[in-house]
């Protein structure tokens, strides 16, 4: 079973948020829903999450996929963790997963692990995303980063997750099982 810690902090897009969790556990994975500092959590639109835990307690954990959700003031508030920045360094020196979505993505770029790495961000994060090959799509996957555009494209971007860490026929249950592509 994948371990997955979504980071939320005070501010997050709860449609990211809520979506990557749900296909997640829908797709087995052991989700751990961890505030940046707080066990307790408001979005960008007042929807209050109680996380499981808060990232300090969770440092020494090994997690398959490390996922950071978009959002004002939530991915500033990211952005400026000390002990974000470390764990998301740690994971990436051992080529583990990290998604970003949203204004998220502009963490791990100002970080520098975007380097020379295909990403995607959402439109007003862009001038942020230095070092990175942007792409202007939906979802993009390069190396170990698994990055989106935003909200509409969260469930994708979930799915994306699922696809690359547990396969396709999973992620592609998943979507029948949602109605996700009904035309």
């Amino acid at each position: 079973m994948p371990q997955a810690m979504i980071v939320l902090a005070d501010g997050f897009e709860e449609l990211e948020a809520i979506a990557i969790i749900d296909i997640l556990r829908r797709a087995k994975f052991k989700v751990f829903v961890t505030g940046l500092d707080s066990f307790e959590v408001t979005s960008c639109r007042g929807v209050n999450i109680v996380a499981d835990s808060i990232l300090a307690d969770e440092v020494a954990h090994d997690f398959d996929i490390i996922i950071l959700p978009g959002g004002e003031p939530g991915s500033t508030h990211l952005q400026n963790s000390e002990l974000l920045a470390t764990v998301l360094q740690k994971q990436h020196q051992e080529k583990k997963w990290i998604g970003a979505i949203c204004s998220a993505p502009r963490i791990l770029a100002g970080l520098g692990l975007l380097d020379g790495v295909k990403a995607t961000s959402f439109p007003h994060s862009e001038p942020f995303m230095t070092g990175c090959i942007y792409e202007d799509k939906p979802v993009v996957i390069d190396q170990h980063f698994i990055t989106g555009r935003g909200p509409g494209p969260a469930m994708r971007f979930a799915l994306a997750i699922v696809e690359k860490l547990v396969g396709r026929e999973t992620a592609s249950d998943i979507k029948k099982v949602m109605l996700y592509d009904l035309r």
